[in-house]
């Protein structure tokens, strides 16, 4: 049975993983398409922001319980 506990882990990693992968394409400018669309690179910075605010919070969720 997942608990709480482990499931604020687990969101909480995932998020930071994403995050970082995302931060990490829009720092080396990677392209990235999504059929014949080009997925623009700014996009990719605010992707980071809001999923590592999501681990953050997960976490900090994680220590208040």
């Amino acid at each position: 049975m997942l608990t709480h506990r482990w499931y604020m882990i687990i969101s909480g990693t995932l998020f930071l993983l994403v995050g970082l992968l995302h931060a990490t394409r829009a720092y080396n400018e990677w392209e990235m398409f999504i059929d014949v669309l080009i997925v623009p690179t700014w996009l990719s910075w605010v992707a980071a922001a809001c999923l590592l605010f999501l681990s953050y919070s997960a976490f900090v969720a994680l220590k208040k319980r």
